[in-house]
């Protein structure tokens, strides 16, 4: 009595499973409520967009539709409350393969830590963050924790105690490579963390995908209303980063990566493609630290170049 026990149980995924545990005193039996949980398969590619408002995540995150955004996502109370940690799991596992990579979007309007604290200073107050797990139980972090400071709109909306709104969704792109090898099978989930002070609106996650081959992947619920390219994030990088651009009618697309010198060292799209909204994946690990510049022409209507930083 009175002592935490841990039973396990292997499963053989799919499975459906039913639990329950069933204690005695005097021969007299006390059954506690039935639990189920579905275990998935693990894949090697996954797309988790909440448009169907369902999904395997699964925790204390819901997929609703704010006000102010087009599509349902996956989000924390609006507002959260304060000394609490909020956690979503994603119920489907990931096989790690060459290339593989976890992107979502999101709006953290959550509050800032004092100027120029991060993650594990004392007056870093509330954050957001996503975890790995390849037995379920120790968890990594995967990206640094951040507050509403890693948006200027998002920190402007702290301040103001506005909402989130889909204007402020932004990208953000995790190597996974970096903390898990090859034929791992990872679990992840999302993690807030609030302090007993202050709190926010709140986190608001969407088109969440874990790819072995992030090529272009065209979001086809989004208006796009003018041609832009999009500063890749994170930047600097090593060795990958992910380019995003917005076409508002079709075109022959063309995305190259070029050295200081104006020589071409990749092309990353050259085709036709449709309206929308893109994300392209570019991994820098064959090539040289230093200065690189990625350009998007569609057709003879539109070019943009920008800069970006490799750190090996």
């Amino acid at each position: 009595a009175s002592v935490d026990t841990l039973g396990l149980y292997l499963t053989t995924p799919p499975e459906d499973v039913t639990a329950q545990v069933i204690g005695y005193k005097t021969g007299q039996s006390a059954p506690s409520e039935t639990r189920n949980r579905y275990i998935y398969e693990a894949v090697t590619v996954l797309t988790e967009d909440f448009d169907g408002g369902t999904s395997t995540f699964f925790g204390d995150f819901t997929i609703s539709q704010p006000s102010g955004f087009n599509s349902p996502l996956l989000n924390s109370d609006h507002p959260y409350g304060d000394n609490q940690t909020v956690i979503s799991y994603l119920g489907t596992p990931v096989v790690i393969k060459a290339g593989a990579s976890l992107s979502y979007r999101d709006v953290a309007i959550v509050e800032p830590g004092d100027a120029g604290t991060v993650y594990g200073d004392n007056n870093f107050w509330d954050y957001v963050t996503v975890e790995g797990s390849d037995d379920g139980d120790n968890w990594n972090i995967l990206l640094d924790p951040y507050d509403c400071r890693y948006d200027a709109d998002w920190k402007t909306a702290y301040d103001n105690g506005s909402d989130g709104n889909a204007s402020m969704l932004r990208d953000h792109l995790i190597d996974l490579l970096a903390t898990y090898p090859v034929n791992d099978v990872v679990y992840f989930r999302f993690r807030l963390f609030a302090d007993a002070a202050t709190h926010g609106w709140g986190w608001a996650i969407d088109d969440v995908q874990a790819n072995n081959t992030v090529l272009a992947i065209e979001n086809k619920n989004r208006t796009v209303k003018q041609f832009v390219l999009e500063q890749n994030y994170p930047n600097s990088f090593n060795p990958s980063t992910a380019i995003s651009y917005q076409l508002s009618a079709p075109g022959n697309v063309q995305l190259s990566v070029c050295n200081p010198l104006g020589q071409k060292v990749r092309v990353l799209v050259s085709r036709s493609q449709n309206p929308g909204t893109y994300r392209v994946k570019f991994d820098g690990s064959a090539l040289a630290s230093g200065v690189y510049y990625y350009r998007l022409t569609i057709g003879n209507s539109f070019v943009a170049v920008r800069k970006m930083l490799l750190v090996q």
